[in-house]
């Protein structure tokens, strides 16, 4: 089954734009398809109308300065505004990395790179999600993220979020807007290639706040909130304990959401990390005979019930605080499979498997998709993204 196509709705879009009930437009048609494919991506919210398919040649370039969005480089969450028995969700808000800008060595950051392009959806005041985060200055629409490092130093990092434009038609800020701390990271045992071209919304365990993880030269930096400390953050323990492993951006780690029927509305629920194996990023996969795709950890304890649906989703082994399993892939010729293993003996095979082309593709990234009733996955897989549902 393939995913649905972003282009039909960018198609109406870029019509309505175009005819205006038979009259010329009045302005560039440059500006008009800009303008229609950002009008349309606000109506369609990721994931749930699978934004992430974007293949066409007006919006992409925007977002991300290539000519298609992939899934699972992208991410996508509502932030979390807070933690705990009553804790609640923010902005719908999505980061997409632009590709060339991430490929660049830290020396290029000497002059401001646009390297994030954030859109935000905004809350839903009826089902009490707020409409902003303003530690980011995440407002309702699109805002670049820009890094620059003069000092071409790890401690010389610096962002600036510029809102009204995605990064694709931005112009680089004032040099005051950069008040944004960036925090260069390294991790034991990698190198270069170790670190993907992609963007993860991150958890500051220290602050309790969201920020913005993305590649940085030959590392992995996280754009802070101004006067920011350090972030802590938990570490990812993957499924064969590879150094790459423990590199955010091949992965994917967050509160998964619990849906909340007598209040209409998720909630923040355990954290989930969705870490991928190192055989992913192979330059050859059997994808035949199948591969250990990804290592699924749930934090908590058996007895919340929140944790409890994600040990049933993912057929997860409980053990004393965590539960664990393993997510396999395998695309035997005739049709697309997903499992999730407990244990060497015991398997589930996941109810869906979409598939969406995408060419060229970055290999071997994963991570958790979206949804108010709790999370799915977004995978690599050949020569596209997967997504798996249940």
């Amino acid at each position: 089954m393939t995913v649905r196509s972003f282009g039909s709705i960018l198609g109406l879009a870029l019509l309505v734009a175009a005819c205006g009930g038979g009259e010329p437009a009045e302005e560039p048609a440059a500006q008009d398809g800009a303008g229609a494919a950002l009008a349309a991506l606000q109506a369609a919210p990721c994931d749930a109308a699978t934004i992430a398919a974007i293949a066409d040649s007006v919006l992409s370039p925007l977002l991300t300065g290539i000519g298609h969005v992939e899934n699972e480089v992208m991410d996508c969450q509502r932030l979390v505004m807070s933690t705990g028995p009553n804790g609640s969700y923010g902005p719908l808000a999505a980061l997409f990395p632009m590709d060339g800008t991430l490929a660049q060595p830290r020396a290029a950051f000497a002059t401001p790179q646009p390297a994030v392009t954030t859109y935000s959806w905004g809350g839903d005041a009826a089902k009490g999600y707020a409409d902003s985060y303003p530690e980011l200055e995440i407002t309702q629409g699109a805002a670049c993220v820009w890094l620059r490092n003069s000092a071409d130093a790890a401690d010389g990092w610096q962002a600036a979020i510029a809102s009204g434009a995605p990064c694709g038609s931005a112009t680089a800020p004032a040099d005051a807007a950069f008040n944004h701390p960036v925090f260069e990271r390294t991790y034991p045992d990698t190198g270069p290639n170790d670190y993907p071209r992609t963007a993860r919304w991150e958890w500051d365990l220290s602050g309790a706040r969201q920020f913005i993880g993305v590649k940085c030269g030959d590392a992995w930096c996280g754009v802070m909130a101004a006067g920011s400390a350090a972030p802590r953050t938990q570490p990812l323990v993957g499924g064969d304990l590879a150094p790459r492993e423990s590199v955010p951006g091949w992965s994917d780690a967050q509160h998964l959401a619990i849906y909340d029927s007598a209040a209409a509305r998720a909630r923040p629920g355990p954290w989930g990390a969705l870490v991928a194996f190192a055989g992913m990023q192979k330059d050859s996969i059997p994808w035949s005979e199948g591969i250990f795709a990804a290592h699924i950890r749930v934090e908590g304890a058996t007895s919340d019930p929140g944790h409890q649906r994600y040990l049933d989703w993912f057929f997860l082994d409980p053990y004393s605080g965590f539960s664990a399993g393993e997510f396999i892939l395998r695309f035997p010729g005739q049709y697309d499979e997903a499992w999730y293993e407990a244990g060497p003996m015991r398997r589930r095979q996941a109810k869906r498997v979409q598939y969406a082309p995408t060419s060229p593709h970055q290999v071997g990234t994963v991570r958790w998709r979206w949804e108010e009733t709790g999370e799915r996955i977004w995978t690599f897989c050949p020569s596209g993204s997967c997504y798996v549902g249940l």
